[in-house]
């Protein structure tokens, strides 16, 4: 069962906290995070609670946190990294 549950992606959504990125990090590894928002369910004064709880975290280190904002969403889905590089 473990190793199913390791391939997973989990997102950040409403759980910026150490109580819950740990155990997701631990489980999964850094590659199977994503940062996610549920926008647009949640916006306003909630989101920014949630993206300045998710920049105080101190469970992911620099590395981690830039594959969690950007890189594992683009490794998931290669489309979109072919038009970030375009971009750039």
């Amino acid at each position: 069962m473990l190793t199913y549950l390791r391939q997973l992606y989990f997102d950040t959504a409403l759980s910026p906290s150490p109580y819950a990125m740990r155990p997701a990090l631990d489980l999964a590894g850094s590659k199977y995070i994503l940062f996610g928002s549920d926008f647009p369910y949640v916006h306003g004064d909630v989101l920014d609670f949630e993206i300045e709880q998710f920049d105080q975290l101190e469970v992911f280190d620099q590395v981690t946190r830039s594959m969690v904002v950007r890189t594992n969403a683009l490794a998931l889905f290669p489309r979109l990294a072919q038009k970030a590089a375009a971009v750039r």
